[in-house]
């Protein structure tokens, strides 16, 4: 915040602007003292902070207390998207004395502003009122402080979500008669809750009136149902150019003409038919009846169990404007367009000889959620092209099998022949056009196939496709579909039941080099499959599969997948299986989540594909039964960049980090620099080495920083000697209920007489907890040194000393006191 008392007191004595903007600290205090510095200020404005309150007194500690300071009188305020605040200010707060003589106030996107608040000081200086989508207020003043505004002569209140009525009675009031003395100008805007400008019991009087605004208030069915005097107005406007207007002898019944008429859906830009319920009686009716929709831009139809359909093609036409679309909980909503049309008006709606209608050229968003009833989108005889469409989320329609279902017109005789190619159904037949298309969302649907096996694609640009719960689809894509799927950048697949492969075999096409054949993803960065019960593998082993920029890959419960790539059709029986092998290639994976895998006995093949994995940066294996080992020695190299390693319930898990083979003698003539900084091993009951003990010395470790080991009962020793040299930026160390004899191995190299150093720098946190058969840190002489040291918690380690001094006959205690 800023401090008056690093300024001169008339440094800004000139300024008459002052904009405060983007203090999104919610502890930021308004800056009331430095404001007071601006002794000439007539405008402010306060546009995206986050105060809490207008009115909070600051410490006034940093002023000259030789200054004398003037009060600024401001007459304009502005605040916009100042959303914390539920009130402006208090009475007699500092900010009432600047806005004394305030005469324009502007409220705009102040959402939690509940409404103007108490009387205060510039009530009655204030000429200007403008409110302007702050959807908080249900009302805008009440009937008691209202009386204070008078020399107001413009008020607008536009966009105001839950606004029901702009004057509101003050509790146990009396009838009285209410004067707007000075109003002339009054514009209501879209205000689709507002039923009435005042719902008590009064006299209102507006003598200077003579422009009245209203439009897009459709429950507005008067304007006061109680004695009204408008002596100098003489029409109602539709808009601010409408300077013929409306007029029915008065303004009560001008407003109930326009209510009848229902001219406040007109020009509606936003529309939520749950919110009119009148509307949907007329819309299951007969939607011919419907008002003229030409500039809805957003439309919501949600809870409604009287309508079969929601358009057809005659209202399609004259929704040119709209963007968005949200469909849901319509329990009998089988279709959302429907051609009821004649057919020379669809004939007339086709413009070339593609047999496709052009539909919603503006619409980019298309969500239907939980309509049980509804198979398809749409319904008719010619195919759908939505030119703007960028997005199409469907969820929870069990019977949905298909976006278009076509039917044949043959001497008005109407038959359904749906989209089906081999009895398969197809959600995106070749008679769907969505060219900008880039978010597919299917949920919950009983879709059989999404693409055609073969042929064109319109979602050529589409970047990601998510797919939930769809129980009778048994693969994603064909082979042949991947080339149209070049932009794709996310790819999720989870809960569906019967999905066997991601890809399908099918015809394939050979590279030019061999007979290996080639799947490439160029633009993919996160693939996740979860929930798939059937899954056997991503595609068959006869392709060869590029990912050259998947950064995230999870997969999670898959249970019958033994490899990313299958081999299902081999007759050979697999006793080692692999999960990775070289025919996948992911040269820039940062991050793999592996989980609920009972098969997989090892994640890599002995040699992987160039450059796979070497960019890897985080590695999370669970609950992965069969898996005997992490890391094989000869892959270490490869996976020099990791930092972070999280491995939890694995039942059969050996080794983590497998330094050598025993036995084995291989001269490595490479050296590698590993940048684990963190390593966590939860409930491996059968682990017994994290490294094993015949270390290879041109491998580092030296930025570790945290290593925590729960539930690993067999493990006896958990730092080989020969790499505790690399533990000096260690600075957590935690081992929880596990099996450990001692910390730090026997150096198999050295003497048992040679004291040994063990130097933990860095080291400031330390748990040692239920370790019941933990007898030393190190089996042999030696002294460990803790300088960093800030937090230790030790208990249930029944066998191991942890305080001894140079001279006592205790052996190997964990900490040594010194003079």
């Amino acid at each position: 915040m800023i401090s008056d008392g690093q300024f001169a007191a008339d440094l800004f004595c000139n300024v008459k602007f002052l904009r405060i903007s983007c203090y999104f600290d919610v502890s930021a205090i308004f800056p009331i003292s430095f404001l007071r510095r601006f002794y000439n200020l007539e405008g402010l404005d306060v546009v995206f902070c986050n105060f809490k309150e207008l009115a909070s007194f600051e410490s006034e500690v940093h002023e000259d207390k030789y200054m004398s300071i003037t009060t600024p009188k401001i007459k304009k305020l502005k605040l916009d998207l100042v959303n914390n605040i539920r009130h402006l200010w208090k009475l007699d707060s500092p900010l009432d004395h600047i806005c004394a003589s305030l005469e324009c106030l502007e409220l705009w996107q102040c959402n939690n502003l509940i409404n103007l608040g108490l009387d205060l000081s510039f009530f009655e200086t204030l000429t200007t009122l403008d409110v302007w989508k702050c959807n908080g207020m249900s009302e805008l003043i009440t009937s008691f402080k209202v009386q204070s505004l008078v020399c107001l002569v413009t008020m607008r209140i536009r966009e105001c979500e839950m606004m029901r009525e702009v004057v509101a009675s003050d509790e146990g009031e009396t009838s009285y008669e209410i004067v707007f003395r000075a109003l002339k100008h009054l514009e209501l805007h879209c205000l689709q809750r507002l039923v009435s400008f005042c719902l008590g019991n009064y006299t209102l009087r507006f003598p200077s009136l003579e422009q009245v605004t209203l439009s897009q208030c459709p429950r507005m069915k008067n304007f006061y149902q109680g004695v009204l005097s408008t002596p100098q107005l003489h029409k109602v406007q539709l808009t601010a150019t409408d300077f013929r207007g409306r007029w029915a002898g008065d303004l009560n019944a001008t407003v109930e003409q326009l209510y009848k008429e229902q001219v406040g859906y007109r020009g509606l830009k936003n529309l939520k038919l749950s919110d009119f319920p009148e509307l949907i009686n007329i819309w299951s009716r007969n939607p011919q009846e419907m008002l003229d929709f030409t500039t809805l831009k957003f439309l919501e139809v949600c809870d409604s169990n009287n309508l079969r359909y929601i358009f057809n093609l005659s209202m399609v036409f004259r929704l040119g404007q709209l963007r968005q679309m949200e469909i849901k909980r319509c329990n009998n909503l089988e279709q959302v367009i429907k051609e009821e049309d004649s057919i020379t008006m669809v004939e007339e709606a086709i413009t070339d000889n593609s047999k496709i209608i052009n539909i919603f050229p503006r619409l980019q968003s298309i969500t239907v959620e939980s309509c049980p009833d509804i198979t398809s989108f749409y319904l008719g005889s010619k195919g759908l092209e939505c030119p703007s469409l960028l997005e199409i989320k469907i969820a929870n329609c069990s019977n949905m099998t298909t976006l278009i279902s076509t039917f044949s017109r043959d001497e008005d005789k109407e038959s359904i022949i749906g989209d089906e190619v081999d009895n398969v159904s197809t959600f995106f037949s070749n008679k769907t056009q969505f060219p900008k298309l880039k978010e597919l969302v299917l949920s919950s649907i009983s879709i059989e196939r999404i693409w055609l096996l073969q042929g064109f694609c319109s979602t050529q640009i589409l970047t990601t496709l998510i797919i939930e719960g769809c129980d009778n689809l048994k693969h994603v894509l064909s082979d042949s579909m991947v080339e149209y799927l070049q932009q794709l950048e996310c790819l999720e697949i989870s809960e569906c039941k019967w999905i066997h492969e991601i890809i399908s075999m099918k015809k394939i096409i050979k590279e030019e080099f061999g007979n290996r054949y080639l799947i490439c993803f160029p633009r993919l960065n996160s693939l996740r499959l979860k929930g798939l019960e059937k899954l056997i593998g991503f595609c068959h082993e006869d392709y060869t599969v590029e990912f050259p920029t998947l950064k995230i890959l999870e997969i999670e419960s898959c249970p019958k997948l033994e490899g990313f790539i299958h081999n299902s059709m081999s007759k050979e029986i697999s006793t080692d299986a692999i999960f990775f092998n070289n025919k996948v290639a992911f040269p820039n994976l940062e991050k793999i989540t592996i989980s609920n895998l009972r098969k997989a006995k090892r994640i890599w093949y002995n040699q992987l594909h160039t450059s796979s994995f070497s960019m890897l940066k985080e590695l999370t294996v669970k609950d992965c039964d069969a898996l005997l080992n992490i890391f094989p020695h000869f892959l270490l190299r490869v996976f020099k960049r990791l930092e972070k390693l999280i491995v939890i319930d694995c039942a059969s898990l050996e080794d983590v980090f497998q330094l050598q083979v025993q036995g084995l003698d291989v001269e490595e003539k490479y050296m590698v620099d590993s940048q684990l900084k963190e390593v966590n091993l939860v409930c491996l009951p059968k682990l017994k080495h994290v490294w094993t003990k015949y270390y290879m010395r041109n491998i580092s470790f030296e930025s570790l920083r945290q290593v925590c080991i729960q539930e690993c009962w067999s493990l006896k020793t958990l730092f080989p000697f020969s790499i505790v040299k690399d533990l000096q930026q260690l600075e957590r160390l935690t081992i929880d209920n596990c099996g450990l004899e001692e910390i730090v191995s026997k150096n198999v190299e050295g003497s048992d007489e040679q004291e040994i150093c063990f130097a933990f720098n860095q080291l400031s946190f330390l748990m040692l907890w239920h370790l019941p058969y933990l007898k030393c840190f190190n089996p042999v002489m030696h002294r460990t040194t803790w300088p960093a040291l800030k937090q230790l918690r030790i208990s249930g380690c029944w066998r191991i000393k942890i305080f001894g001094h140079e001279k006592s006959q205790i052996r190997h205690p964990l900490f040594v006191i010194e003079k």
